[in-house]
């Protein structure tokens, strides 16, 4: 009986002074408990875990969330074109309002990310916003953790001469780098790339494809921001109204695609993706 007691009392200690293991999530953010809220130039789109790995999830989420975001600002623009034709005396032609829904896609593609959540069940909800808003949301702060690479030094992702030189710069927050949430924190022009890890290719190859994807994803971005703006001259020089786009009247001959950087890397050690944070310069 004695001995009954004394192994209860046991597991009932180390039950005790065993930490619960803690819920991936933190509390929702604002704006994922608050859609409703949002302007017009803000969409949230989600993502559950996939197979194929994070990079097919944020896809997901992201273009989840553009296509909410499409309906609004087409309904935006043809609201605005439709207001001028009412107060105009002249003709609106079919031509203008082709133009209209090449900027409504402009417009689109400008948005970009603003912050992004994972529930418990790790599935991802993503916060994009179009430059059009005027609506100024308070972010939730992001608990910061230094950087460890204990973790990683123990994965057998690669050799660890290899994994020494995989030197994060940034600080985490819940497992992952905070730029993987808010990438364009602080007026940044930034894009991320994330690779799996295949077999029988290097660390070298990895990091060339999360590369390329991080590149093409921020240059497309700078190259559409140009046609819209050179789009909005056209229209701005038809029949709409100048005012309507006052902010993006101007567009000066010598914009180029800013060239860019590696600003920081990241290896998962539990699956061995690679994300690499593509920073435009200055």
């Amino acid at each position: 009986m004695n001995k009954v007691i004394i192994l209860f009392l046991s597991l009932y200690l180390f039950t005790a002074c065993t930490p619960s293991p803690s819920k991936q999530g933190t509390e929702k953010p604002y704006w994922l408990k608050n859609q409703n809220l949002l302007d017009s130039f803000y969409a949230v789109g989600s993502a559950p875990v996939n197979f194929q790995g994070m990079y097919m999830q944020r896809n997901e989420a992201i273009n989840k969330a553009k296509a909410e975001l499409s309906h609004s600002i087409e309904s935006f623009i043809t609201s605005i074109y439709k207001n001028s034709s009412n107060v105009s005396t002249n003709h609106k032609s079919f031509q203008s309002v082709e133009k209209v829904r090449a900027l409504s896609k402009s417009f689109l593609h400008n948005s970009y990310q603003v912050d992004a959540y994972f529930d418990d069940d790790r599935n991802l909800y993503v916060l994009i916003k179009n430059p059009k808003s005027k609506q100024k949301l308070k972010l939730r702060p992001l608990k910061k953790e230094k950087f460890d690479d204990t973790k990683l030094m123990q994965s057998r992702c690669y050799s660890n001469d290899v994994l020494k030189s995989v030197r994060t710069k940034y600080p985490m927050h819940n497992s992952k780098p905070i730029w993987f949430y808010r990438p364009n924190e602080n007026a940044k022009l930034a894009s991320i790339g994330i690779a799996e890890k295949e077999e029988y290719i290097s660390f070298a190859q990895q990091q060339r494809v999360a590369y390329s994807l991080a590149k093409s994803a921020l240059s497309k971005r700078q190259r559409t921001h140009m046609r819209s703006e050179d789009e909005i001259l056209s229209v701005l020089s038809g029949e709409i109204s100048g005012g309507v786009f006052e902010s993006s009247s101007i567009v000066k001959s010598a914009t180029r695609v800013k060239p860019s950087h590696i600003e920081d890397v990241w290896l998962n050690p539990n699956n061995c993706e690679l994300y690499l944070y593509l920073v435009a310069n200055n």
